[in-house]
């Protein structure tokens, strides 16, 4: 039982910090095109042609996909 109200209050504080960082990233846009929280528990935010921000969770193929498209200038 205490390793899993450790492991839960671990994934709730990486959760938190991941999604403080999308906070801030669109806070610093100014606006937001689109956000999701992925099956894997991941979160992503889309803002105009080529602004995203993602946290640990998000598949990997979609990653390396969001970095190509924005490395390509393609998005």
């Amino acid at each position: 039982m205490a390793l899993m109200t450790v492991f839960t209050v671990s994934l709730f504080a990486q959760n938190s910090r991941g999604r403080n960082y999308i906070k801030q990233n669109i806070s610093e846009w100014g606006a937001c095109r689109n956000v999701a929280i992925t099956d894997t528990g991941g979160d992503l935010a889309l803002n105009g042609k080529n602004d995203y921000a993602y946290t640990a969770g998000i598949p990997q193929a979609l990653a390396d996909a969001l970095e190509k498209y924005h490395d390509d200038d393609d998005y």
